[in-house]
Parts: C-alpha cells; structure tokens; sequence
C-alpha cells in the first residue's frame, strides 16, 4: 500500500515524464495492482471483527437456548424431589404410627 502510494507520487512529479527508465503506464498499472490489494488487506483485516462480533452473537443465542432447557430441567428435578420428599415424609409418618389432624 505504500509502494503504491509511491509509484502514484513518483507518477504525479513526473508529469507523465519517464521515471528512472520505466514507463509511466507501467507505474500507474503496478499502483494500481497494488492499491487493489491493499484495499482488499484492509477489507479483510476490517471483515474479521465483523466475523468475531457475529459469532461472539452465535455463541451467546445458543448459551440463552442452553440456559432455558437447563431451567426446564431443574423444574422437573424440582418437582420430582418434592414428590420424593412428600412420599417420604408420608412412609415415615405412617411407619411410626403418627397419624395427622385433619
């Protein structure tokens, strides 16, 4: 990118002069070329951020998705404790003969 920013001054000193032996033509294609891919360098480099802010989103929609089916199952452990608790606590009651008021 620099060496085309070069060739494109060395073209605008020489006025469509010869420069050091090589045609003008020839420094405005090689310029050119090269500003080509210096843009494409920088289009790149700035692309990459994009792709890291893009999948930064991925990961975090599927850490929300994971997040709800890990409440899901909680619940469901939840629930199953308290039936385990309920079912215990009655075995108990009725093993040692306590009877509860109704």
């Amino acid at each position: 990118m620099i060496t085309a920013f070069f060739m494109v001054l060395l073209i605008a000193l020489g006025a469509g002069a010869v420069v050091n032996g090589v045609d003008p033509a020839w420094i405005a294609l090689i310029a050119t070329v090269c500003g080509g891919v210096g843009l494409k360098v920088v289009e790149n480099w700035l692309g990459r951020s994009k792709v890291k802010i893009d999948d930064a989103a991925q990961i975090r929609d599927e850490l929300r998705l994971q997040i709800a089916a890990l409440r899901e199952e909680n619940a469901a452990c939840e629930a199953d404790r308290d039936k385990w608790r309920k079912e215990y606590y009655d075995l108990r009651d009725k093993m040692i003969g306590f009877e509860p008021k109704p």
